[in-house]
C-alpha cells in the first residue's frame, strides 16, 4: 500500500547487512523482483561488480562502514558525497545496515535536502536524534523507551507499521475533505457578489439582499459544508502520489478557478434567471430593469420625498420606448372610506412639492411628461413644471393631465396609459398572472390618507389577479387604464415584486448548491462510484431544503428576513442549471480519468 501511494520506505537498522537484506525482502521493503548490485553481478558478470551498470539494479544495501567512508571524504570531495547520496536514495529499494545514531541523523538530513518529507520510526535511545530531526517522528508505544517517546511527535500505541499507513490514509481523507468543503463554500460567493456588482454598474433593482446572503452563509450552506467532514475515502486515495507541499496547497488557483469561474458563474446565471423570471411575471422586461434603480427609488418606502414623488413607476411597451419614469400619484379621483369620508388621492400641496423636487428622477419624469405633451399638442411646456411656475394641480389635471378624461386626444395620462406595458395581447391572451395589487400601501407615510387603497387597483376580491380591471367591465368604463395595464406600478407592488425576486434568487442558490454538494463529494472519481452513503450529508440536503422553505413560506420568517412566499414554479428556474453543473463536472472528471496529465487535468483538477 505504501508503494502504490507513492511512499518510499527506507530501512535504517543496526543489524548486519545480510540480516537487514533478508528482513527487508521478507517484509517487502526490497521487492520480490528487485535485485542489488551484487546479485546482478553474480547472475550476469561472474561476480564482477564493476561491470554492472547503474540502471541494471534497483535495490541497494549500504553498510555503515561504507557510508562512513564516503562521509569522511566530504571535506575533500563534497560533490562526490552528494553524488553518493543521489545514487543511493534514488534507488527504489534502499536499506542502510550497521548504522550509528549519527549516521541515522545524516540519512534523514540527506533525504530532507532532496525535498523529501520524512517520517522516522524508532524505539531506542539511539533513534532519538533521527526522531527529533524528522518532519514527523514516530516512537513505539509498547517497546519504545521514554527518551524516544519524548523526542517523537507521535507515539504508535500498537507498534504496528500498518497503523502508520492507515494514518497516512486518514490524513489524505482529511485533506481531501477540507478541500471539498472549501470548494463547496467558495462557489456560492459568486452568486452572492454578482447581484451587488450588477446593482452598482447597471443600476438594476438589487437582486439579492444582504440578509439573504447571510441566510445562505449561516443557514442553508452550514450543514452541507460540515457534512463534508463525514465523507468517506475515494477509491483511488492510496494510489495517488504524495502531494508537493509547495505546489498542492489546501487552496490553489485551480480550486479558486473551479469554485468561482466554473461552478460559481453557473450558479450566478441561475440566480439571475430566477430573478428575471419573477420580475417578468410582474411585467418587467429585462430592458426595463437596466438603470431602473439608478436613483435608489425603486423600492424605497422610507424616504418621504421618494414615496411622494415616485409613488408610481411607469414602464412602457418596448415598441414605444424602453424608458421608465417615476411619477407621483397623479389621479383625480377620490375614495370613500368605511366611515363615509370622501378623501381625494392627490392635491395641490403635493403637486407643488413635486414641482420643487430637483432630484434627477423627478427632473427626468418632468422632461418625459413635457415630451409627451409636445407630441400630442396639449400645450404643456417643461417650464410650467418648474417651481417658479404658478401652475396648480387642478389646472394641470383639467387642462393637460386629464386623468378623468383620458380618452381625449390631448390627455397626457391617456397617452401614457396607451403606451404602458399591458398584460393582454391582441389575440386576447392574458399574460403575467403573477401581477397583483395590494390594498395597503405607503400613502399614509407622507399624507393623512391612512388606509386608502391605490387608485384603479383591482384588489377587492381579486387578491392574486391582475391589478387593473379587464376592458369592458363596469368598473373600467372602457378607459385606457382598464386595458389590463401593468403600469403604473405603486411603491408597495414594487417592494413586494423585488422581495419575491430576491427570494427566488435565494432559492436558486439553494437548488444549485444541491448539485455543488454532490460534485464536491469527489475530486476525480464519479459520483456513481462514490455513492450517496454519507448519511450526514443526506440529512443536510433535506435540512437545507426545509430551511429554505421555512424561510420563504412562514410569515414570521418573511417579516424578519424580508423573504416572500413563492409559487412552486419559481423554484424551478435553477433546476436546469443544477443539472448542468452536475453533468459538466461528471464529464470533466471522466475526461481526466481517461487522460491523466492532460490539459484538463493540469488546469481543472483541484
Amino acid at each position: 500500500r505504501c508503494q502504490s501511494a507513492g511512499i518510499k520506505v527506507v530501512m535504517v537498522t543496526g543489524d548486519h547487512p545480510v540480516t537487514a537484506r533478508a528482513i527487508a525482502q521478507k517484509v517487502g521493503i526490497i521487492g520480490a523482483n528487485s535485485q542489488t548490485q551484487d546479485q546482478v553481478a553474480e547472475l550476469k558478470y561472474n561476480g564482477d561488480m564493476n561491470a554492472v551498470q547503474n540502471e541494471e539494479y534497483d535495490a541497494i544495501v549500504v553498510p555503515g562502514h561504507i557510508l562512513q567512508e564516503k562521509l569522511d571524504t566530504e571535506v575533500e570531495d563534497p560533490q562526490g558525497v552528494a553524488d553518493f547520496w543521489n545514487h543511493a536514495l534514488n534507488k527504489n529499494n534502499v536499506v542502510f545496515a550497521r548504522t550509528s545514531p549519527q549516521q541515522k541523523l545524516l540519512i534523514v538530513s540527506a533525504v530532507q535536502e532532496r525535498g523529501g518529507i520524512v517520517a522516522v520510526t524508532g524505539d531506542g535511545v539511539n533513534d532519538s536524534p533521527a526522531l527529533k530531526k524528522a518532519d514527523i517522528g514516530v516512537a513505539m508505544g509498547i517497546t519504545g523507551t521514554e527518551v524516544a517517546k519524548e523526542a517523537a511527535d507521535m507515539i504508535l500505541l500498537d507498534d504496528n507499521f500498518a497503523s502508520i499507513v492507515n494514518g497516512v490514509e486518514e490524513g489524505r481523507i482529511i485533506f481531501d475533505n477540507l478541500k471539498k468543503s472549501i470548494a463547496y463554500t467558495l462557489s456560492s460567493n459568486i452568486p452572492e457578489i454578482a447581484p451587488f456588482l450588477l446593482f452598482q454598474t447597471a443600476a438594476v433593482p438589487l437582486p439579492l439582499s444582504t440578509v439573504m446572503i447571510l441566510l445562505v452563509d449561516l443557514g442553508t450552506d452550514l450543514a452541507p459544508a460540515i457534512s463534508m467532514a463525514y465523507e468517506g475515502r475515494e477509491s483511488d486515495i492510496m494510489e495517488r502520489k504524495p502531494r508537493d507541499p509547495a505546489v498542492h496547497k489546501l487552496v490553489t488557483w485551480r480550486l479558486v478557478s473551479f469554485a468561482y469561474l466554473q461552478i460559481g458563474m453557473l450558479q450566478a446565471i441561475a440566480g439571475f434567471y430566477a430573478y428575471f423570471t419573477v420580475l417578468n411575471g410582474f411585467g418587467f422586461q429585462p430592458g426595463h430593469l437596466i438603470g431602473l434603480d439608478e436613483h435608489r427609488i425603486f423600492n424605497d418606502q422610507r424616504t418621504d420625498s421618494k414615496l411622494r414623488d415616485g409613488y408610481y413607476l411607469w414602464c412602457f411597451d418596448p415598441d414605444v420606448t424602453s424608458d421608465c419614469i417615476y411619477l407621483p400619484n397623479l389621479w383625480h379621483g377620490s375614495y370613500v372610506t368605511d366611515s363615509g369620508v370622501n378623501m381625494v388621492y392627490y392635491n395641490n400641496d403635493l403637486f407643488q412639492e413635486w414641482k420643487k423636487n430637483d432630484d434627477t428622477y423627478a427632473k427626468d419624469a418632468k422632461d418625459y411628461v413635457a415630451k409627451i405633451a409636445g407630441k400630442i399638442n396639449s400645450g404643456l411646456t417643461r417650464s410650467m413644471l418648474d417651481e417658479s411656475s404658478s401652475l396648480t394641480w387642478n389646472e394641470f389635471e383639467s387642462s393637460y393631465w386629464k386623468s378623468e378624461n383620458e380618452t381625449a386626444s390631448d390627455s397626457i395620462f391617456g397617452k401614457l396609459s396607451k403606451d404602458s406595458y399591458h398584460a393582454i395581447r391582441g389575440n386576447g391572451l392574458v399574460l403575467y398572472p403573477s401581477r397583483r395589487c395590494w390594498d395597503k400601501d405607503y400613502q399614509d407615510f407622507y399624507t393623512d390618507r391612512d388606509g386608502i387603497p391605490p387608485p384603479f387597483c383591482n384588489w377587492k376580491g381579486y387578491e392574486y389577479n391582475h391589478r387593473t380591471w379587464e376592458y369592458g367591465t363596469s368598473d373600467s368604463n372602457g378607459q385606457y387604464h382598464g386595458l389590463r395595464s401593468l403600469f403604473p406600478m405603486q411603491t408597495r407592488a414594487r417592494v413586494e415584486a423585488l422581495a419575491m425576486s430576491n427570494s427566488a434568487y435565494f432559492i436558486s442558490i439553494l437548488v444549485v448548491q444541491w448539485a455543488d454538494l454532490m460534485i464536491c463529494k469527489t475530486r476525480i472519481r464519479s459520483l456513481f462510484e462514490q455513492g450517496m452513503t454519507n448519511v450526514f450529508m443526506n440529512y443536510a440536503l433535506i435540512f437545507e431544503t426545509f430551511l429554505g422553505a421555512f424561510l420563504v413560506y412562514v410569515p414570521v420568517a418573511n417579516t424578519v428576513t424580508g423573504t416572500r412566499p413563492l409559487r412552486f414554479t419559481w423554484w424551478t428556474p435553477a433546476i436546469p442549471f443544477s443539472l448542468a453543473i452536475y453533468l459538466y463536472d461528471e464529464l470533466r472528471k471522466g475526461w481526466i480519468r481517461q487522460n491523466r496529465n492532460g490539459w484538463l487535468h493540469r488546469n481543472t483538477f483541484w
